[in-house]
């Protein structure tokens, strides 16, 4: 008896377990999306912005700017936002996530050591990555949202391997 009663509440959390699973990469990222076109990748690219700690009162040129790199997952750039403005509540700032769907070959530098990269798929195309940053991305957020040039690169997993 207390063979099947195990049995029955393991089923039980499972069927609760397996119809609570969610798909995060639909659910909405903070702030406002923007898909803009790039012409160093060729397609479509996706970037979210998140204003933290503005007003209307502020002054544009003192405005900080964060990229978060490998943003794609909404989870993710949510909780960088929401952590920001918790250990910082009065830093103003606009957090921007960019997205990297072939994150394997647009995070990662030009590489000398082909071992560790053998298993990506076309590695080492960082530089693009930078140039749409430099001439695409950072020009339209400071026209958009006035920010300054005080600039701060984040990232995770292979985002943190772009940004060192």
């Amino acid at each position: 008896m207390k063979l099947i009663l195990s049995f029955a509440l393991f089923c039980i959390a499972f069927c609760l377990n397996s119809n609570a699973q969610a798909d995060f990469y639909s659910l909405q990222a903070l702030g406002d999306r923007y898909i803009y076109d790039s012409k160093y990748f060729n397609d479509p690219r996706e970037i979210q912005v998140y204003r933290c700690g503005v007003d209307a009162t502020l002054e544009s040129d003192s405005l900080l700017t964060i990229y978060v790199f490998d943003a794609q997952y909404p989870p993710t750039f949510n909780l960088f936002c929401s952590t920001f403005e918790l250990i910082y509540p009065n830093v103003a700032c606009v957090i921007v996530g960019v997205s990297n769907p072939n994150r394997q070959s647009e995070l990662t530098p030009p590489y000398t050591d082909f071992d560790s990269v053998s298993g990506y798929d076309n590695p080492g195309k960082a530089d693009s990555l930078l140039l749409s940053l430099k001439n695409e991305v950072i020009p339209f957020i400071k026209s958009k949202y006035g920010t300054s040039s005080r600039i701060i690169l984040a990232g995770h997993s292979l985002g943190g391997t772009f940004v060192t």
